[in-house]
C-alpha cells in the first residue's frame, strides 16, 4: 500500500471513525485488499521459531484469531492472536480505546474483550496459516487471582494442539490486579504449575511448544530480576517485553492525564528499550526475547535487535504508519537480519 495513499486519505478517513470501528473497518479492507497475495514462507529459525522474518503481529491486534491470513500476507514473519480467555467477555466500557495523534500512541483500558477460546480455536483451524503462531492466553475479569492459574491451564490445554508458541498474560493494566501475578506470592507457584502443566502435554501430543511470559514495563528491578530468575529455573523458554505503561509522566506528556488504561506506541519507546536492555543482561542467552512498544521505525527495529531481542513486534506503530511500516522495516533486512537463510542457535526447541 502506498505510503501517500496511506497517510493522505486512508488514515484521514479512518480517524474519522471512531478508534474500535476503524479498526474493524481497516482490516475487513485488507482483508479483501490482499485476498490472492502470497504468503511469506519461514526461511530463518529464532531460538526454535520458524519464521519468514523477525517481524510478528503483537498480541490484541487480532484477539479472536479473525485475520490469520490477512495478517500473514501483509508479510509478517509470526502472527500472535489473543489475549484469548476461558469464556467470552466483553471487556470494560466504550469508550475504552483513545488515540493521541500528536504523540503517535494510544490509551486503551479493553480489558481482554473477546469471544472466547471456543471461538479462536474455530478461527484458527479455519486459517490456511501454517506458519509460527502464538497464543496469548489471560484470565476471566471475574476469576479471583488465587484461582488464576486455573483459566490459564484451561487455555492451555484447548489451544496447545493449534499454537507453535504460548504466551501468558499477567501484565495487561486493564484487568483488576492482574500484574499482581507478577510478584512473588502468585509467581512462582504460578510458572512452577504451567510449566509441569506444558511437560505434560509436550509428552502427551509429542510436540514441544514453547512457553512465554509477558511483562510489564512498569516494574522495579527487583522485581524484573526476581521474574528472571524464575523463568530461567524452571526453563521457561522465552518474554515479551513490554506491555503497555500506566506511568502517569508518561501519561501527563501526551495529554492523557486522568483516562484510564495503559499506554502504547512512540512514548513507550525508552521504557521498552531499558525494560529490554535489562532482560538480556539478567538472562544472557537463556531467553527468547520479543521486544514490543515504540517500534515505528526500520531504525528503531535494527535497534532493538542490536540491543539484543530475538524476535520484534508491531502494534500502534502499524495504526499510524500503515502497512508501509513493515515493509520499511522489511527494505532494511540486509543491515538488520530480519530474515534470510541463516540458522540462529536453538535452544533445542522443536516446533
Amino acid at each position: 500500500m502506498n505510503t501517500k495513499l496511506y497517510q493522505n486519505i486512508i488514515k484521514p478517513l479512518l480517524f474519522c471513525l471512531p478508534p474500535e470501528t476503524a479498526h474493524k473497518y481497516a482490516m475487513e479492507v485488507l482483508k479483501y485488499r490482499y485476498k490472492f497475495i502470497d504468503t511469506p514462507k519461514p526461511d530463518t529459525i529464532v531460538k526454535g521459531l520458524p519464521v519468514a522474518n523477525k517481524v510478528g503481529i503483537a498480541a490484541g491486534f487480532d484477539k479472536d484469531g479473525e485475520y490469520i491470513d490477512t495478517l500473514a500476507k501483509l508479510g509478517f514473519g509470526y502472527i500472535e492472536v489473543g489475549t484469548v480467555t476461558p469464556l467470552p467477555q466483553p471487556g470494560n466500557k466504550k469508550p475504552r480505546l483513545h488515540r493521541f495523534a500528536d504523540s503517535e500512541s494510544l490509551v486503551n483500558s479493553m480489558g481482554f474483550n473477546n469471544s472466547g477460546v471456543d471461538v479462536l480455536i474455530k478461527n484458527i483451524r479455519a486459517s490456511r496459516y501454517t506458519g509460527t503462531l502464538g497464543v496469548n492466553v489471560g484470565k476471566n475479569f471475574n476469576t479471583p487471582l488465587h484461582k488464576a492459574v486455573d483459566d490459564y491451564i484451561t487455555c492451555i490445554e484447548r489451544v496447545y494442539e493449534y499454537a507453535s508458541y504460548i504466551v501468558v498474560n499477567i501484565s495487561s493494566p486493564n484487568t483488576k490486579d492482574l500484574r499482581e501475578l507478577q510478584n512473588g506470592k502468585y509467581f512462582r507457584p504460578l510458572i512452577d504449575d504451567l510449566k509441569t502443566l506444558m511437560l505434560s502435554l509436550d509428552e502427551e501430543h509429542n510436540r514441544h511448544v514453547p512457553l512465554f511470559i509477558k511483562i510489564s514495563p512498569d516494574e522495579e528491578l527487583d522485581v524484573v530480576q526476581g521474574i528472571i530468575e524464575v523463568l530461567c529455573e524452571f526453563d521457561v523458554e522465552g518474554i515479551i517485553i513490554a506491555n503497555t505503561t500506566i506511568s502517569k509522566d508518561v501519561k501527563n506528556s501526551i495529554g492523557a492525564k486522568g483516562i484510564a488504561g495503559g499506554v502504547s506506541g512512540s512514548p513507550l519507546k525508552e521504557s521498552s528499550r531499558k525494560s529490554l536492555r535489562l532482560a538480556k543482561q539478567l538472562s544472557g542467552d537463556k531467553l527468547c526475547v520479543i521486544s514490543v512498544g515504540g517500534i515505528d521505525s526500520a531504525e528503531e527495529a535494527q535497534y532493538r535487535l542490536s540491543l539484543g531481542a530475538d524476535l520484534i513486534q508491531l502494534y500502534t506503530g502499524l495504526i499510524y504508519k500503515g502497512p508501509q511500516l513493515l515493509k520499511d522495516i522489511l527494505a532494511n533486512k540486509e543491515s538488520s537480519g530480519l530474515t534470510g537463510v541463516e540458522k540462529i542457535a536453538s535452544l533445542e526447541l522443536s516446533v
